[in-house]
């Protein structure tokens, strides 16, 4: 796993591989979101979707997003038009 630290996000790759075959996950993770409330900018979360859409221009494999508010999905999907194949998943 190898990591790439930006001021608000942290992009890893992971190389993964089961019976043989392997694959490489990237994965965004946004660090500077409050626990209560909204960060205060949102350039720091446009500049990782749009770092998200260089590695995947295209709609495939579809892009999973993981938040902790079931309010999210929706918005997340709408607001920065990930893919209909993406998945927002919430806890």
């Amino acid at each position: 796993m190898s990591e790439e630290r930006h001021t608000e996000f942290v992009m890893r790759t992971i190389n993964a591989e089961k019976d043989g075959e392997s694959r490489t996950i990237l994965q965004f993770h946004y660090v500077s979101w409050p626990d209560h409330g909204i960060p205060s900018s949102t350039r720091p979360m446009l500049d990782m979707i749009a770092l998200v859409r260089e590695y995947q221009p295209g709609h495939d494999p579809p892009i999973v997003v993981h938040c902790r508010s079931v309010f999210w999905p929706k918005l997340i999907k709408q607001t920065f038009g990930f893919p209909s194949k993406s998945s927002v998943l919430c806890r």
